[in-house]
């Protein structure tokens, strides 16, 4: 399980990747990672997107999107997100870039989350922690 540091660490390599790019496509592999969105919803709300920046809250990444939407992302035990040039064949959610990159978030054991949200302030897990 990537610990504090480790997310932290995860959230600033990513930023220089994936930050400002425009989300052209979403393939969805394994649903069971999506929470509180119908997963059709889910990709109609995150397509052409662009990804303002990254923040973290917690053990908790979260993308801030250009249309005033969140993805919150959990890796929980056994997730983790990579950024290649195809897809990776470990994704269960995978997210094509304009920047003709994929931002994949793998979980091989399907315990992490994925959510969408309008303000990630306003969610128990969130609105549950203590000062960072």
């Amino acid at each position: 399980m990537p610990e504090l540091p480790e997310v932290e660490t995860i959230r600033r390599q990513l930023e220089s990747k994936i930050k400002g790019k425009i989300i052209l496509d979403v393939r969805i592999k394994d649903s069971r990672l999506i929470k509180e969105i119908n997963p059709k919803e889910f990709r109609k709300k995150i397509l052409h997107n662009k990804v303002a920046r990254l923040l973290r809250q917690g053990k908790l990444l979260i993308l801030e999107l250009a249309q005033k939407k969140f993805l919150l992302i959990h890796l929980r035990i056994s997730g983790w997100v990579t950024v290649t040039d195809i897809e990776d064949k470990n994704a269960k959610i995978s997210f094509k870039l304009n920047s003709k990159k994929y931002f994949n978030i793998c979980d091989q054991r399907v315990l992490g989350q994925v959510m969408l949200v309008s303000d990630y302030r306003q969610i128990p897990l969130v609105k549950g922690m203590g000062t960072d």
